[in-house]
């Protein structure tokens, strides 16, 4: 089993039942720290091993790279920042995982796309003209270094229409644009599409921790979004209509400054799992990452019920 990064990034993702997490591999003895691993007990991500030997491996991850990861089809993308913060994909097809071609994306004369040093990811897939893509985001929110978590665009949870030009969205881009959940410089709940960002409205009051981890699921119909608070506790709130409602108080209390990562299954959408970072028992000093469960044992919104934890690597 992997030792992980303290305080490393998490993402997940799913394929029809089929989940999968990633998280990056802790310092070893040496000073150099290993790759980044998903959850079904592989050794780790061949484009993303950092050191061969004594060699530095061009284009490997960073120490506490963010991470965002999306699906086409059957193939995985996990996206993540190197040394120059330059963004780098791995794709997994085929029964094997390649280095992908995103570091190679050419903007007029520039090649690469390159991220804030402190920037989150997030990753979606979206159809455009017929076309199924995954788009990511990074840049400048309004709070830097701010958790990231981005979802498809579904009527109920897209930007309304703004009388702010600059600030506006068409009704065509609100269809195809992932909607992206942030933090506000009023540590509210914001959303953003496109290059529009905005506190949620009715939401500009109901303030989060500063520089919390978050994280949001949706099953088409209810939006739901993780957040740590204040007191280092993990709560589950419903959203609508500017109504953030608590659903489960007090989930689980994670390490300090630990991020967290949700999925709910395509094809189960009365189940939700939450990743998230504790320490490991005894005096290793080391972290585990655990996989809570929680199942709908009802049709109301508030009817989920907290089931059983697992280690990241048990699946």
């Amino acid at each position: 089993m992997p030792a992980y990064l303290p305080n490393t990034s998490l993402t997940s993702m799913s394929i029809g039942l089929k989940i999968f997490a990633y998280a990056q591999g802790r310092l070893q003895d040496s000073g150099k720290h290993k790759d980044v691993y998903y959850s079904n007990g592989q050794t780790s991500i061949g484009p993303t091993t950092r050191w061969r030997g004594k060699d530095l491996q061009p284009h490997a991850p960073k120490m506490f790279t963010p991470l965002a990861a999306a699906s086409l089809g059957d193939a995985r993308y996990l996206i993540y920042v190197d040394d120059e913060n330059i963004l780098h994909d791995a794709v997994y097809k085929d029964s094997e995982w390649k280095a992908g071609t995103l570091s190679q994306y050419r903007q007029g004369d520039q090649i690469g796309v390159r991220c804030a040093p402190y920037s989150k990811l997030a990753a979606a897939t979206v159809t455009i003209d017929s076309k199924t893509i995954i788009c990511r985001v990074s840049g400048d929110p309004p709070l830097y270094g701010t958790s990231l978590t981005a979802l498809k665009p579904r009527p109920g949870i897209t930007l309304e229409p703004s009388r702010n030009r600059e600030s506006a969205i068409t009704p065509e881009q609100s269809k195809i644009f992932p909607v992206v959940y942030l933090q506000w410089d009023t540590n509210a709940l914001a959303y953003g599409q496109g290059k529009t960002i905005r506190p949620i409205p009715g939401l500009e009051e109901f303030g989060l921790s500063p520089h919390t981890s978050l994280t949001v699921v949706d099953d088409g119909k209810n939006l739901y979004c993780f957040y740590i608070t204040n007191d280092n506790f993990v709560q589950m709130i419903h959203v609508d209509q500017g109504i953030a409602e608590t659903v489960i108080d007090k989930v689980v209390s994670p390490t300090p400054r630990s991020a967290i990562a949700s999925v709910m299954p395509l094809q189960q959408k009365d189940r939700i799992i939450l990743f998230y970072q504790v320490w490991d028992t005894g005096d290793s000093e080391k972290v585990d990452i655990k996989a809570q469960t929680f199942s709908r044992l009802g049709g109301g919104v508030h009817d989920w019920q907290a089931g059983i934890t697992t280690d990241l690597m048990d699946g």
